[in-house]
């Protein structure tokens, strides 16, 4: 199956049409013919998929996708359906019967879906190894993986907060021990060590890519660093930095052009959102900016833009990531145990969340290790039908297969320990004990997770490496 991180359906054509000679003598040709989707659908948290099309001489109409079937209503040529798909359907198939005819048309789909076996092993191992640890500084290797991970479509970015760089790869690494071919933040690839200036980092958080734009949150400078083309040498300049005037301060504050120590950012929908950590609030640019001067249109976690002490059960505790789609957002609120969920796409300041996952409520904060707890989760992704979350202090990411419209539900699936019930470091033996040894199943202090295309790159901080889960 082809996959889109949009999930997005791709079709063939732009009107499908099938159609059947009649049996006899007069009658009409069977044809069925789709209207709702020649332009793609979305198929994304919402397994419900509405089909509409026009009809001729069929006597019924059927959808199905793997083992759904239903009757589509039929009226004055047209029919319509509503299909609920199952888990990483590929296809769906529209019949129109007469007698003994039928004629078919097949849409094919991209469903985006992370269909991985229990304790699954890495496919890929990127910056490190399978069975040992290598925090060195070189090409092939990562210091510190406390970062997400982005793709422009064909570079993979990974940041390395301990080396204070990026490492940037020609393409998705399909083997372990794969070389970067640039390097960001530093002027070649055994350089590290923090600093402040228009191509030196001093903590690397994250990394996102959209429209050849590349955003880095420099932490401990209190920035966000913006590439408005694809860096392609050694230590290339950032061309403009949010929070600060200029690619050589580093203010502090709580305002609206000043963070607080950002942790991540996410791209949707062609808005910007930044996770501004130490001020406790997630930024929202409507549109991606231009210049260190465009400004933040929607603050969430705060009631305004000059207010960082938000209270209450829905304030956040410390957020280090963020994900979004064109209608949703999820937060990972490190310090509450819980990930926040809108199921719409605020358009005003302050808007609550309206979904918690690893507590039962708004009000409860209490870490655990079950398949409804979470206990320091840093990390939160989707790939708009399933949600990840880096359970840091269990050592491991739980998955759930949708989007929960009610809060405190269990998580369906967990990867880096067997069961829900065992949280250890590098378990290999998964007698709830570190150890012995590493694998590439293990995981020891994950930060992050990340969807890029179709996988999930997971940041195995105390390992020195990132885990790909195809």
């Amino acid at each position: 199956m082809v996959r889109s991180t949009l999930g997005v359906v791709l079709m063939v054509g732009v009107l499908l049409v099938a159609s059947a000679c009649a049996d006899g003598v007069g009658q009409t040709a069977l044809s069925v013919t789709v209207t709702s989707h020649e332009d793609g659908v979305t198929v994304l948290g919402d397994r419900n998929v509405q089909i509409i099309g026009t009809v001729v001489g069929a006597s019924a109409v059927t959808v199905s996708s793997a083992a759904a079937n239903v009757p589509a209503s039929v009226s004055d040529g047209t029919f319509e359906a509503t299909l609920r798909l199952d888990d990483g359907a590929n296809d769906l198939v529209v019949t129109a019967s007469r007698g003994s005819e039928s004629v078919t048309v097949t849409l094919e789909l991209v469903y985006p879906f992370l269909d991985l076996s229990p304790f699954p092993v890495a496919d890929v191992v990127i910056g490190g190894l399978r069975d040992d640890v290598d925090q060195s500084v070189s090409a092939t290797s990562v210091a510190g993986p406390y970062s997400t991970a982005a793709s422009d479509g064909g570079r993979l970015y990974l940041g390395d907060f301990e080396a204070q760089r990026v490492l940037v790869f020609d393409s998705f690494p399909e083997a372990d021990g794969a070389a970067a071919a640039v390097v960001l933040g530093q002027p070649d690839f055994t350089s590290s060590g923090a600093g402040l200036g228009p191509a030196s980092f001093n903590g690397v958080a994250g990394v996102a890519a959209a429209d050849g734009h590349l955003f880095v949150p420099d932490r401990a400078n209190h920035r966000v660093m913006v590439w408005t083309s694809p860096p392609t040498e050694n230590g290339a300049a950032a061309d403009f930095a949010l929070g600060q005037d200029d690619l050589d301060s580093a203010a502090s504050g709580c305002s609206v052009d000043r963070f607080l120590e950002p942790n991540d950012v996410a791209v949707a929908g062609g808005r910007l959102l930044v996770a501004d950590n130490f001020n406790r609030r997630v930024l929202v640019w409507n549109t991606l900016p231009t210049s260190p001067s465009a400004l933040p249109d929607l603050v969430l976690g705060q009631v305004d833009f000059d207010t960082c002490d938000a209270a209450g059960a829905t304030a956040f505790g410390s957020i280090l990531s963020v994900w979004a789609d064109e209608t949703r957002v999820l937060v990972a609120d490190y310090a509450n145990h819980r990930v926040l969920q809108w199921s719409t796409f605020p358009t005003s300041n302050g808007v609550p969340p309206d979904v918690v996952l690893g507590q039962s409520d708004f009000e409860t904060t209490t870490a655990s290790t079950t398949a409804a707890g979470l206990s320091n989760p840093h990390g939160v992704t989707s790939n708009g039908n399933q949600i990840f979350v880096t359970d840091t202090a269990n050592h491991r990411v739980l998955v759930w297969d949708a989007f929960p419209t009610t809060s405190g539900v269990a998580a369906d699936r967990v990867i880096g320990q067997s069961s829900f019930d065992l949280g250890a470091e590098n378990d290999t033996n998964q007698d709830g004990s570190p150890g012995p040894g590493v694998s590439a199943a293990t995981m020891a202090w994950p930060y992050f997770g990340t969807i890029v295309d179709g996988a999930l790159v997971v940041s195995d901080y105390d390992n020195g490496r990132y885990l790909v889960f195809r």
